[in-house]
C-alpha cells in the first residue's frame, strides 16, 4: 500500500487527483492517459491510498483528474500539471518504488504545480428574463462570452443568500418567494481556463394583494345575555387563515379572541361591539378589515350585569367569575354579605369546586360550565344565582419539548436517542424513526441502532405526544448528516497446526463484529500462494524452510471491509 497527501503550492490539499501506479518499463509509460494497474483518487482532506503488489517496482502519476462539480471546493478543469514521482514532468525519469510484503509506505506531501490557465476575455454579467411574480418563471441569460464556455452552472440567491430551489437556468417562483429579491450568478467552465463568475442585478418579487376584501358583518341582536357572530364574507383569492377579533368601544376584548361567536355580557352595557377579521395568504400583504360597530349594547333581563364567567373554557385553562356592572355583595338588595361558590358541569355538581376560580378539567370536553353563587346575611334568607354557561369545554394545547437525537456518532452500529424535551406533564410518547424520510419498519422505540441500510442516509424522529384532556401533538428532530458507515472489530488471526509439511494449517480469525464475513489469503515469504484462499491450507514440499502467513479479510453490510495478517511461521 502506498499513502501520502497531495497539496497545492500553499500547503492547501487538494481533491480529485488522479494517482496511478505503472509497472516499470510497461507499455503504458508510452501511453501518458492510459490508467495504470493501480488507481486512486485523492479525498477532499488530500490523501490517497494506493494498493499495490508486494515485490515490483512501480513509477506513480499525479494527474489532476477533477471535473467541475456546483459543491465542495469548485476549480477549473485541470488547474494542476501532471507530475511523476519524484516531482518529474516525464515518466522516464520517475523514481521506481518497491514496495515490500505487508508495507505502506508513506509519500509524505505530493507537491503539484499549477498550470497556466487562460482567463476569459469578455465575462458580461447574466440578465433576468421573465416576470417576476409568484406563479411564473425567472430565466438566467448568460451573454456572450469569449471564447465560449464548454458549460455554465448556475447558482440562484435570495435576498443575498444562496436559494437551492433550482440549480439550473430555470427558476419557478412560489408564493413563498414574494416579498424576496433574486439574482442569479453563473460560472463558466472551459477546459484550460480559470472559472469565470458574473451576478445578475437583482429583481423584486413583490407580494399581492387580496382582490376581493369584504368587511365582515355582525349578526345578532346587541343586548346582554345575545351570541353575536361574524360572517367574514368571500376573500379572493381564498385565505389561508383568518384572524378573528372583537373589540369592546374599541378596547381589545382579550376572551374573544379566534372566536366567531361572542356572548355579550354585563361588561359590554353600554358599549358599541365591533368585529375586525386578518386575512393572512402565502406570497399575500396581511390585510385587516373591520365591521360596522352594533348599537350600543341594551342591559339583559332583570339579571342583566350580574355575574358572569370568564376565560376560554378550554382544559388547562383558568375560568373566573366577574361580579358583573353591579356591586358584588349588593345584588340581590340585602346589602353586604359573603359569597359561597359551587361550579357545574353540564347541570351536575363538581366535587371540590367551590371557589371563584375553576381549571377546567378533562372530564369538562364536550360539557358546558356554569357557577352558582350563594350570598347570606343576617336577617336575610339565602339568595342563589347562576351564570349564564360557558361554550363546550375544548380540549388543551399540549405543550411540546424540542426533539433532538443524542448518542454516537452517526454511524452504522450506533445507538440513537430520541431526546423529547419538555412537554405538558403527564404525557405519554410515541416514536417513529426516519431513514431519508421514509418511516423505518418498526423502529418505534426511543432509541434505534444504526443499521446497514441506513449508510449514506440522513435519520430523524418524530414524537408524537398524547395526554388525557389534550389534542395529540408531533414534533420532528432536524435529519443528521448521512450516516457513515462502521467500522469492524478487528482481531489478529492465529495460524494453528503443526507447521510441517504434510499438515493441514487452519487460520483462525478470532472475534470480530458479529455478523462479519471472512475471506482468506495464505502466504509463502511474502508472496501470495495462488488458489490458496480457504481458511484451510495444507503444507506441500515447496513450503519446506518458508515463512507462512494468512490474511483475513472481513466485510459486512454496512461497514467497512478491513484485513489483518498473522504471525509468519517458518515450517519443517
Amino acid at each position: 500500500m502506498i499513502e501520502g497527501t497531495v497539496v497545492d503550492a500553499k500547503g492547501e490539499p487538494i481533491d480529485y487527483i488522479s494517482v496511478d501506479a505503472f509497472r516499470s518499463g510497461s507499455i503504458e509509460l508510452d501511453h501518458p492517459g492510459l490508467t495504470g494497474e493501480s488507481r486512486a483518487t485523492t479525498f477532499l482532506d488530500g490523501r490517497f491510498s494506493l494498493p499495490v503488489d508486494s515485490g515490483l517496482d512501480y513509477v506513480i502519476s499525479f494527474r489532476d483528474g477533477y471535473e467541475y462539480q456546483d459543491y465542495g471546493r469548485p476549480r477549473a478543469i485541470g488547474t494542476f500539471k501532471t507530475e511523476w514521482y519524484d516531482n518529474k514532468a516525464d515518466p522516464r525519469g520517475a523514481v521506481p518504488i518497491e514496495i515490500d510484503a505487508g508495507e505502506i509506505l508513506q509519500l509524505g506531501q505530493i507537491v503539484l504545480d499549477e498550470a497556466n490557465l487562460g482567463s476569459f476575455a469578455s465575462a458580461p454579467p447574466p440578465t433576468i428574463a421573465g416576470t417576476p411574480r409568484q406563479g411564473s418563471t425567472l430565466l438566467a441569460v448568460p451573454g456572450q462570452w469569449t471564447p465560449t464556455p464548454d458549460s455554465f452552472h448556475y447558482q440562484w440567491f435570495r435576498d443575498g443568500t444562496p436559494d437551492h430551489s433550482s440549480s439550473d437556468a430555470i427558476f419557478s417562483l412560489r408564493p413563498e418567494h414574494a416579498g424576496s429579491s433574486y439574482s442569479v450568478q453563473i460560472t463558466a467552465v472551459k477546459a484550460g481556463y480559470h472559472l469565470g463568475t458574473a451576478t445578475s442585478a437583482p429583481v423584486l418579487v413583490p407580494m399581492e394583494d387580496f382582490t376581493s376584501a369584504p368587511p365582515p358583518e355582525i349578526a345578532g341582536r346587541a343586548k346582554v345575555g345575545e351570541v353575536l357572530s361574524v360572517n367574514t364574507g368571500e376573500w379572493a383569492p381564498e385565505a389561508h387563515l383568518l384572524r378573528i377579533e372583537w373589540y369592546r368601544s374599541g378596547v381589545h376584548i382579550r376572551d374573544a379572541l379566534g372566536m366567531k361567536t361572542y356572548t355579550l355580557t354585563g361588561r359590554d352595557t353600554g358599549h358599541t361591539i365591533t368585529a375586525a377579521v386578518t386575512a393572512y395568504r402565502a406570497g399575500y400583504n396581511a390585510l385587516t378589515r373591520v365591521s360596522k360597530a352594533t348599537a350600543a349594547v341594551a342591559p339583559g333581563p332583570p339579571d342583566a350585569g350580574l355575574p358572569h364567567i370568564v376565560g376560554s373554557p378550554r382544559v388547562n385553562h383558568v375560568l373566573s367569575i366577574s361580579p358583573g356592572t353591579n356591586t358584588r355583595f349588593d345584588l340581590w338588595g340585602y346589602g353586604m354579605g359573603p359569597l359561597r361558590f359551587q361550579w357545574y358541569r353540564s347541570g351536575t355538581l363538581i366535587t371540590g369546586a367551590a371557589g371563584d376560580r375553576y381549571k377546567v378539567q378533562p372530564a369538562d370536553i364536550g360539557h358546558r360550565l356554569t357557577a352558582k353563587l350563594t350570598a347570606t346575611n343576617v336577617g336575610y334568607p339565602p339568595a342563589t344565582f347562576t351564570t349564564a354557561s360557558t361554550q363546550p369545554a375544548l380540549e388543551g394545547t399540549l405543550k411540546s419539548g424540542v426533539v433532538s437525537i443524542g448518542g454516537g456518532t452517526k454511524k452504522v452500529g450506533d445507538k440513537l436517542t430520541a431526546r423529547k424535551g419538555t412537554w405538558t406533564s403527564g404525557t405519554k410518547f410515541k416514536y417513529q424513526w426516519y431513514r431519508s424520510g421514509k418511516a423505518i419498519k418498526g423502529a418505534t422505540a426511543q432509541t434505534y441502532k444504526l443499521a446497514a441500510a441506513d449508510a449514506g442516509k440522513t435519520i430523524k424522529v418524530r414524537v408524537t405526544g398524547s395526554a388525557q384532556g389534550y389534542s395529540t401533538a408531533s414534533k420532528y428532530s432536524p435529519s443528521t448528516k448521512a450516516v457513515a458507515k462502521g467500522a469492524l472489530a478487528l482481531k489478529t488471526p492465529v495460524v494453528t497446526g503443526t507447521k510441517k509439511v504434510g499438515y493441514t494449517l487452519k487460520a483462525n480469525p478470532g472475534t470480530w463484529t458479529s455478523g462479519t464475513a471472512f475471506k482468506y489469503q495464505w502466504y509463502k515469504s511474502g508472496k501470495a500462494i495462488k488458489g490458496a484462499t480457504a481458511k484451510t491450507y495444507k503444507l506441500t514440499k515447496s513450503d519446506r524452510s518458508r515463512s507462512i502467513k494468512v490474511r483475513v479479510t472481513g466485510s459486512k453490510a454496512g461497514y467497512s471491509s478491513a484485513a489483518r495478517y498473522s504471525s509468519s511461521h517458518r515450517i519443517r
